[in-house]
């Protein structure tokens, strides 16, 4: 399952729609996420198959968000900017 860490925690996962046999695929934080500042915020996003520029982007600023620390906010478009942003996150596969 496709995921993205940072310091050696998960903090966000997507689980395929197909591999789990759902009418939706998944996408989650962990709690070593940073979703928010709030006292309430969502953990997980069904995704349908037909996912819009607009739901991209705001996919990747999740992801960010999810993987920065509070100080620092930049939106990767890839597993290699993540690298690149935070020095310590990055894109696993399991």
């Amino acid at each position: 399952m496709p995921a993205y860490a940072k310091d050696g925690k998960i903090v966000c996962f997507f689980q395929p729609a197909q591999k789990f046999k759902t009418r939706y695929a998944t996408l989650g934080f962990n709690d070593a996420a940073n979703p928010d500042d709030d006292a309430m915020w969502p953990i997980a996003f069904a995704l349908t198959a037909e996912l819009t520029a607009a739901g991209e982007a705001r996919i990747a600023a999740l992801v960010q968000q999810a993987a920065s620390a509070a100080s620092a906010r930049r939106t990767p478009n890839t597993a290699a900017d993540m690298q690149q942003a935070g020095g310590h996150a990055r894109r696993s596969r399991g």
